[in-house]
Order: C-alpha cells, then sequence, then structure tokens
C-alpha cells in the first residue's frame, strides 16, 4: 500500500502498511454448535471432546458446550477449489454414546454466467445479492489463471459487475467467482444420548421375617418421562410406546421411518464360518464359502446362537468373486456393532415379509441406540425381528418390549434402556395385588446412568 506519515507526539512517523488481509484469510469460527445431553438439555457433566477428522482445525469449547471449529477459510479450505468441503465431527463424553455428524462446508463459489475475456472488467453473474463496491473477489478456475479483483461498482446490467482493474486472464462461463466474505456454519443443539443401561432386579413377596421369591411375575414399564425437565416440573408421564433394540441402530433414524415387524427364516445347511476374528466396527468378514450369497441381497446372521453378540447385516460386495466353495470376504452393509470370534458362524437369512402392521419412529434416533420410541408399541410378541427403514438402506434389528417374567428364582431384567428420565413400573404375580397405577402404587425409578445395570426389586404385599 502507499507510503503514509503518521505523527505521534510530534514525532514523524513514515511506514508502508501491509495491504489489507482479505476477511476470509483472518482467523474464524468456521463451524460452531453447542454439545448437550438429551434428558437435561444442557451440557454434560463428563468433559465432551469436539475432534474434527480433518487437519488444520483449532477445537474452541466451553463448559456450557459451545464449541467452535476455528480456520482461516481461504487458507484451509481454498474456496475455488471445491464448491463445499466434507468434514465430520466426532464428539465424545463419558457416559454417553459416540456421535459422528457429517457435514459440508460450503465455498461460496458464484459461477460466471458469460465469458469474460482478458482486459475487460464486467463480470456476469446469476446474481450480485450480498455484493458491494469495494469488495475484494477471487475469480478462478483455481491455478495459474485464477486472479483477485475488486468491484468498483455493481452493473450495469442487472447481474453484472464492474471491476476495478482489468482483467488478466480470460475466464470461461460456469468459472467460480468467491467473494470475500464468510458465514460460519452453524449447527445449532447436537443432543448426546446417555449410554444404555438394563434395570434387573428380583420379585418378591413380604412374609414373616422378610420376603420369599415370587417366580412367573410380569414387570413392564408402563409409563415414561422423557426429560428432567418434566420430572422437575411434575409433568405427566407418557404410556412407554418404545422397544428395545439389540445390537443397536446402525445409522442415523428420522422420525417416521418404518419400522417393520418380519418373521425371518433360517434355511437349513447355509452356515459359514469366520476364517479370522472380526473386530466391532468392521465392514467386512471373512468367511468359508459364499454359497448362496449374492451381493446386495443376501442377509446374514452372524453369531445367531449368541444374544449378547447376534446381529443381521446385508452383503453389499463379495471378493474374491471365484467359486462359490471357496473362501471369500464379505463387505457388509453396516460396519459392525460387535466383535466376532475366529469360527463365528455366519448364517444366510430369508429376511421374510411383515407381520401385523408396520410401525413409525415418533422420535428420531442415531446410531448406537438400544431404544426406540414408537408410534405405536403394539407389536406382535415381546420379542421379534423388525426391519427399519426401506430399501437398501433398511437394517434389521431384533426387539424386545419392556415386559418381561421373572424366573423361578424371582429374578428378571429389562432390556436396556436410554433417552429416558423417570420410568414408571406396573408388575402383577398370582395370588398377591398388582403394582399399578390403577391401585395407586406403580414403582416410580430413575435408572442409575453411569453403570451397565441398576438393581430394582419389586416387592407384592402378600
Amino acid at each position: 500500500m502507499t507510503r503514509q506519515t503518521v505523527i505521534v507526539n510530534g514525532v514523524s512517523w513514515l511506514f508502508s502498511p501491509d495491504d489489507r488481509r482479505a476477511e476470509a484469510e483472518r482467523d474464524w469460527a468456521v463451524v460452531t454448535g453447542q454439545v448437550l445431553d438429551e434428558l437435561t438439555g444442557q451440557a454434560p457433566r463428563t468433559p465432551v471432546h469436539v475432534m474434527p477428522r480433518q487437519h488444520g482445525l483449532l477445537v474452541r469449547i466451553d463448559a456450557d458446550g459451545h464449541f467452535a471449529l476455528v480456520a482461516r477459510p481461504w487458507h484451509r479450505f481454498p474456496p475455488l477449489a471445491a464448491p463445499a468441503y466434507a468434514l465430520v465431527l466426532d464428539v465424545h463424553a463419558e457416559g454417553f454414546l459416540p456421535y459422528t455428524r457429517e457435514l459440508a462446508l460450503p465455498s461460496g463459489q458464484l459461477p460466471l454466467t458469460a465469458a469474460a475475456a482478458a482486459t475487460t472488467r464486467v463480470l456476469t453473474l446469476a446474481s450480485t445479492a450480498g455484493l458491494f463496491a469495494g469488495q475484494l473477489l477471487l475469480v478462478g478456475p483455481a491455478g495459474a489463471n485464477a486472479e483477485r479483483c475488486t468491484i468498483a461498482s455493481l452493473g450495469p446490467a442487472a447481474g453484472q459487475l464492474t471491476l476495478a482493474a482489468d482483467l488478466v486472464h480470460p475466464h470461461a462461463i460456469g468459472d467460480p467467482v468467491v467473494a470475500d466474505a464468510f458465514e460460519p456454519l452453524e449447527l445449532g443443539a447436537l443432543p448426546l444420548h446417555r449410554r444404555p443401561i438394563a434395570i434387573r432386579g428380583r420379585t418378591v413377596a413380604r412374609a414373616a421375617g422378610g420376603t420369599v421369591p415370587v417366580a412367573n411375575a410380569t414387570v413392564r414399564v408402563s409409563r415414561i418421562w422423557r426429560t428432567t425437565a418434566d420430572v422437575r416440573n411434575h409433568l405427566p408421564p407418557v404410556p412407554a410406546s418404545m422397544a428395545g433394540m439389540a445390537p443397536g441402530l446402525y445409522a442415523e433414524r428420522a422420525a417416521t421411518t418404518a419400522v417393520t415387524p418380519i418373521a425371518p427364516a433360517m434355511p437349513a445347511g447355509e452356515e459359514k464360518l469366520a476364517t479370522a476374528p472380526v473386530s466391532a466396527g468392521a465392514g467386512a468378514i471373512a468367511l468359508t464359502d459364499s454359497v448362496n450369497l449374492v451381493a446386495g441381497t443376501s442377509v446374514l446372521a452372524i453369531d445367531p446362537a449368541d444374544p449378547a453378540r447376534h446381529e443381521r447385516i446385508a452383503v453389499t460386495a463379495l471378493a474374491p468373486a471365484f467359486t462359490p466353495a471357496e473362501p471369500v470376504t464379505a463387505t457388509l452393509r453396516y460396519p459392525l456393532r460387535n466383535a466376532h470370534a475366529l469360527g463365528a458362524v455366519a448364517t444366510r437369512i430369508a429376511p421374510g415379509g411383515p407381520v401385523g402392521a408396520a410401525k413409525q419412529l415418533a422420535d428420531s434416533a442415531l446410531p448406537g441406540d438400544q431404544l426406540v420410541f414408537l408410534d405405536d408399541a403394539a407389536l406382535p410378541a415381546l420379542a421379534g425381528t423388525v426391519r427399519i427403514g426401506a430399501g437398501a438402506s433398511a437394517e434389521f434389528q431384533q426387539y424386545a418390549l419392556f415386559d418381561v417374567t421373572s424366573d423361578a428364582g424371582g429374578y428378571y431384567r429389562l432390556p436396556p434402556l436410554h433417552r429416558i428420565a423417570q420410568v414408571e413400573v406396573e408388575a402383577g404375580a398370582a395370588g398377591h395385588p398388582d403394582i399399578s397405577v390403577a391401585n395407586n402404587n406403580a414403582i416410580v425409578f430413575q435408572p442409575g446412568y453411569g453403570s451397565e445395570e441398576t438393581w430394582l426389586d419389586v416387592v407384592f404385599d402378600s
């Protein structure tokens, strides 16, 4: 810039200031958001970590869960090189399921709608809205012909602008133009879901000197309070229209997503074995053969005899594609939720058609969720299989309702639950008065999140 003379306390100083830095070359919070506990509506009480998978971004986060990814936009995301940049954020907090957010950060490109020759000063765009005289422009494409220009004025015609100096290079229709301006991408609230916890305990009856076990008692969650604010404000509970899911959702699902009960079949002789151990999160499994497997349509039940590891996932690819009797690596629709050992059984299943009416998700759900809220929890049985979604993105889950029967020793265990601040439990047993809302003695219980299980004894009057 032009030399300037500045007088300070009677002393003259001659200096040459640097050229003004572009606004988009300064430090910006390029992405902002707030991490919240969905139960409390406040920041988690445990440390929160927001980690972008892309390098060159500084993360700042405060005690209220507000965070920002800081960078110099034009340096980290060269705007002429791409119309948008993909970012992936991983959010972690102790006691919560991990959360991953994929997003696109736009570059603000405006394509030329008419070619601009070298030495011209007029650019034609689809719109000049938001542009102003004196604003810096980058004119592409990226590379040797990219140049920086300054707007002298808008016009002469609609969609046109006049530059302060001639273009040095020619520019074709569709070449990108980017104005020196930046708007942070605001994500808003990112609600974290608590890790699931299972309520277990014993059904007993009062007796002289203590209690005795009650076998074959039913225990069910009848109503729920979704948030701590509902509990604190003494709002009435809502019906527990929900179901447990195992091994947990593979993909994010929007409210109203179809949840269809199905009756899958396991044809005889379809067992294959894992030829190598596979860890949770893996996207493929090595098998002894691919007999009767068809990429894109076949579904595998992996470890079907182990309730703690069983999962059902569609096969999307098979390699190498030699003879079906030879070993093969099956690529899966979604990453595995569980680890599976060498020799684990993987069986082709026929998913089967609908059994009863399809339901819908009453609330959105995230990967890893082991509980979903339904518009109607009247499912065909207390446990079974559902298909969530439709088409190629569908997934299969084992569902269980929050309605169980205690064993011969009186012990019971409800499916893992989360996303709930407080539950109301009802119970019944032959020869004992019901524990119920109707009898005004239903049990109100707050799950002790932070552990895998919480204990709740159900005590009947004799």
